[in-house]
């Protein structure tokens, strides 16, 4: 057709997480919807499809409080869609509230910055792997080779895209 378009996203295997911005909620929805169709459609040539049972969206309209920038819900009464792959049907998307923590790409995150689903997340993934070297009664030596190349690993991912403080590690 040679139509040209814009894509923006970031993804990573078969996980992917797409923006749309604007001034206007409505044409940002809109905009949206008509990226959603490209994206399926564009899937559906190799095969694939998104999967709404995986899928979820948030609607996102900041305002400035006493110099403090907020993300507040501006999709609670809207909806996105998207066809099926195998019967076509068109389902809605789940859609989240600004404050609603998800899984993306690994990592826990709130669109309103919340952290708190992220550090306790971490704070059960450190426990549960603490509580297996004890179980197993390894040597210091393999429970350190653990801890350096396992747990620690894990529990770094998602630094580079959080803002988790000082506190925050240390309590993890």
């Amino acid at each position: 057709s040679k139509e040209l378009f814009v894509i923006i996203g970031y993804s990573y295997v078969d996980d992917c997480d797409l923006f749309q911005s604007g001034e206007d909620p409505d044409e940002v929805l809109a905009s949206m919807q008509r990226l959603i169709n490209s994206w399926g459609s564009l899937m559906e040539v190799t095969g694939g499809a998104l999967r709404p049972d995986k899928s979820w969206w948030y609607l996102v309209k900041y305002h400035c409080d006493r110099g403090t920038w907020k993300a507040t819900d501006a999709g609670a009464d809207k909806e996105l869609t998207v066809k099926g792959l195998l019967d076509g049907v068109v389902q809605t998307l789940k859609h989240l509230n600004v404050s609603d923590s998800a899984e993306m790409l690994g990592v826990w995150m709130s669109r309103s910055g919340d952290r708190s689903k992220l550090v306790s997340h971490l704070k059960q993934q450190a426990i549960d792997w603490a509580g297996k070297v004890r179980l197993g009664r390894a040597s210091q030596d393999k429970a350190w080779t653990a801890l350096t190349t396992n747990v620690s690993v894990h529990l770094k991912y998602p630094l580079p895209c959080s803002t988790l403080s000082e506190k925050e590690c240390k309590s993890i």
